[in-house]
């Protein structure tokens, strides 16, 4: 035969090879994955530290046109000439809304004809900027659905459905005791958010910088409670926290579980601001222990105003020098609710 016909050779790969391959490209996308999502992750929280940025350089625009930052909430007066936590109208996330590029958003909120009915009673052009879903007012590592609703357990507007968010200002610190909601016996007890007779016994140096304000009864008297400036912050603004993230999902209590959404325009009671409770372990408890921890703090309600965040091992704060800092979830929550207050005496962060 033609010598050309006697050797003839197929290219390919054998199945070993193939697999050998095979199993090469699938240790390397193993190895790659993680990078891949760590990367990602990085990318979201930097997109979150520079919300919480632009947050708190918008209440400092706001101090710049009104002499003083935002109010936690601001409350109407009832008839008795008091505040109640049931008409509380506005807020830190109301106020800074024209400083964060959303002034159309704002320039019909304070219709008192529609913003105030009754309790229970939202007009529906309010609750159609309250169902508004800002990007400014969400981490991007919020697992919650983005274009989610969510009703409020109680209070006013209390059958609405509001947008959600994830971030939650800081309105002073709170100790961890079981003597009785607005019990006299303990000057501890103050939950700054909410201007009714619990304010009656809050130790005042406690407070943060975006307490509820107005005229509110206090230590047996009507008083008003101003809101906050730069030098009301005796502890230094680099010592003091502003703004700190809350997107976590519920705890359970008493057999009953309770959902704890931010909702940004909600300035009812803890919806879109919380106190730093000062026990119950490092803060890690505080953010994924909530089964036992709601069981150790000073009411149910209490137990609702917390932090957290899905980043891994901690959550962002602002502080009010402008700057944004990581706070591990190891940290105790006791030194983390000195940097709560104005005037507690906290001035060193590097405890943190």
């Amino acid at each position: 035969m033609p010598r050309y016909f006697s050797s003839v050779r197929r290219k390919g790969f054998t199945l070993v090879e193939l697999l050998v391959v095979i199993a090469i490209i699938g240790i390397l996308i193993g190895l790659l994955l993680p990078a891949v999502q760590a990367a990602r992750e990085a990318a979201r929280r930097m997109q979150c530290t520079n919300n919480l940025k632009q947050i708190t350089l918008a209440c400092f625009n706001y101090e710049s046109a009104n002499k003083f930052f935002p109010p936690g909430s601001m409350s109407l007066l009832n008839s008795k000439g008091s505040l109640t936590g049931s008409n509380q109208y506005s807020g830190w996330t109301i106020a800074i809304l024209p400083f964060i590029e959303q002034a159309q958003l704002v320039a019909d909120y304070y219709d008192f004809s529609k913003l105030i009915q009754s309790s229970y009673v939202i007009d529906p052009d309010i609750n159609a900027i309250l169902r508004t879903q800002l990007s400014e007012y969400r981490c991007p590592t919020d697992v919650s659905d983005p274009t989610s609703r969510t009703r409020p357990d109680g209070g006013q507007y209390r059958d609405a459905e509001l947008a959600t968010g994830s971030y939650r200002a800081v309105t002073g610190r709170l100790d961890e005791v079981k003597t009785g909601k607005g019990s006299a016996a303990n000057p501890n007890l103050g939950t700054f958010d909410m201007p009714n007779d619990s304010m009656d016994y809050v130790r005042w140096d406690w407070r943060g910088v975006f307490h509820t304000a107005g005229h509110v009864k206090r230590s047996g008297a009507a008083s008003i409670v101003a809101q906050e400036t730069p030098a009301s912050i005796v502890d230094g603004t680099s010592n003091t926290i502003g703004v700190g993230e809350m997107h976590k999902v519920r705890c359970t209590y008493s057999k009953r579980a309770w959902p704890l959404p931010t909702l940004w325009g909600y300035n009812y009671g803890w919806y879109n601001k919380s106190v730093v409770l000062t026990g119950g372990g490092n803060l890690d408890v505080h953010l994924r222990d909530w089964n036992s921890y709601c069981g150790t703090v000073i009411s149910e309600g209490a137990a609702l105003r917390g932090w957290g965040a899905y980043h891994s091992g901690g959550l962002n704060f602002s502080l009010m020098d402008g700057s944004v800092r990581f706070i591990s979830t190891t940290v105790e929550p006791g030194i983390l609710a000195g940097y709560a207050a104005v005037s507690d005496g906290a001035t060193s962060m590097g405890s943190l």
